[in-house]
């Protein structure tokens, strides 16, 4: 209630003492974001933005959270701190690139970055992957974490191990240096 009646019909509650609060000036002056390296934080604005948020009172730091995380691949999670009266920071938690995954996509090849829960990142060229670990294989985003800790506990293999080929969801092809697979 604004002046002893509904200022919007069916507006929640929240809404209005953000409005209220922001008619007194207690806006949100400065946004921080810190902690990034691969996220666009242009987009992060965006989001924070679209919140509709004028002030740290009406401000939802769960359902913000939610939605940057949702919306951001390489973000793995968010720090939100309200720094009363009128500063918003974010500090961002990126996700690690783990291994390039390589797979076709309408009978192109195509390859993109993972992580080592086999979330997808970003997408890279196909010809020019980036020195990180090459996995092949239908499925094989989700199970190359296990078989690369595998193979790395014998420094021995890994060091010849050029690619992860995952077989038919069941079993792990090692391409190994000078042609040879295990």
């Amino acid at each position: 209630f604004w002046g002893g009646h509904p200022s919007r019909p069916f507006e929640p509650l929240d809404r209005v003492i953000d409005r209220a609060v922001a008619a007194t000036g207690l806006v949100i002056a400065r946004t921080e974001i810190a902690g990034l390296r691969h996220a666009n934080a242009g987009r992060i604005y965006d989001i924070v933005d679209a919140t509709g948020a004028q002030t740290l009172f009406g401000l939802r730091p769960a359902a913000l959270r939610t939605a940057i995380v949702a919306a951001r691949p390489w973000v793995r999670d968010v720090e939100i701190i309200r720094d009363w009266p009128d500063r918003l920071r974010l500090v961002i938690y990126e996700r690690e690139p783990f291994a390039v995954l390589h797979h076709t996509r309408d009978g192109k090849p195509y390859a993109v970055l993972i992580d080592a829960t086999g979330a997808r990142l970003s997408p890279v060229p196909a010809h020019a992957p980036p020195p990180l670990r090459q996995i092949f294989g239908a499925n094989a985003a989700v199970a190359a974490a296990r078989i690369v800790a595998e193979v790395e506990a014998h420094p021995e293999i890994a060091a010849d191990v050029l690619a992860f080929e995952f077989v038919g969801s069941r079993r792990w092809t090692l391409h190994l240096r000078q042609g040879r697979h295990v």
